[in-house]
């Protein structure tokens, strides 16, 4: 291969890199994270929490807000708030440990007046046979749920 060529195909396989990483970096956006910096033992992660729509339901008279987004799944454990859950899958190498260290949330509101709608389980509506289900003693409380805003599973 003479001279000429070999620059042209190290030219071209820098050009595929930079598009291939570019690709990469509005992939991660369009999924709501984006990987701020890499070192040598760290990677830090910015998420940014996407639009989604809140919507509201009636029932015996009372009305509750469910909240949908068509890519992102729920928190479903009977007669506790229906909420959405916000994931992405990382590749870690087999020698690396994963580890949550000084996350910071750079924005955060609890709105008052809005009723949760409790979830009835996988099946998403009201089962016949159980009836609508909500935690009385749970929605009596003044609490934040879920407890843990970001958790980490293998």
């Amino acid at each position: 291969m003479n001279f000429k060529n070999k620059v042209l195909l190290q030219l071209v396989g820098v050009i595929l890199m930079v598009l291939s990483t570019s690709f990469m970096g509005l992939y991660a956006d369009f999924l709501g994270f984006n990987v701020v910096s890499t070192g040598e033992d760290y990677t830090e992660i910015k998420f940014r929490l996407p639009e989604y729509e809140v919507l509201t339901e009636e029932i015996d008279g009372v009305i509750y807000h469910r909240f949908y987004h068509p890519e992102h799944g729920l928190i479903m454990e009977e007669g506790l708030p229906e909420v959405l859950s916000f994931s992405f899958l990382l590749s870690i190498p087999p020698t690396g440990i994963v580890e949550l260290d000084n996350y910071s949330i750079n924005k955060s509101e609890v709105e008052r007046g809005v009723n949760i709608f409790p979830s009835q389980g996988f099946g998403l509506e009201i089962d016949k046979k159980k009836g609508f289900l909500q935690d009385e003693e749970f929605y009596s409380q003044d609490i934040n749920y879920p407890s843990e805003i970001v958790q980490i599973s293998s």
